[in-house]
């Protein structure tokens, strides 16, 4: 979904925690919450505790999250250049 997409977009570009993701996003903390849950679960997304804050949890990309961002950004590239 786009929102999916979304989170996979900050996690990539430097938003390592949900605050972060929610902040950037504008979202409501259990909506993104519910997405981060599900993109675990299909092995996107890695959590880790955080070294700093024990309330805090670190996102990664899993390889198979990149790959998935990269689809994702290939998709939407091709289909601005169609428009163009």
């Amino acid at each position: 979904t786009l929102g999916e997409v979304r989170v996979l977009y900050e996690i990539k570009h430097g938003a390592s925690t949900a605050r972060d993701i929610a902040r950037a996003l504008n979202v409501d903390a259990a909506y993104l919450s519910q997405l981060l849950s599900k993109l675990e679960k299909e092995g996107l997304v890695a959590r880790k505790a955080s070294a700093h804050d024990g309330r805090q949890y670190e996102l990664s990309l899993t390889a198979r999250g990149r790959a998935a961002y990269d689809r994702a950004d290939e998709r939407q590239a091709a289909q601005t250049q169609s428009v163009l």
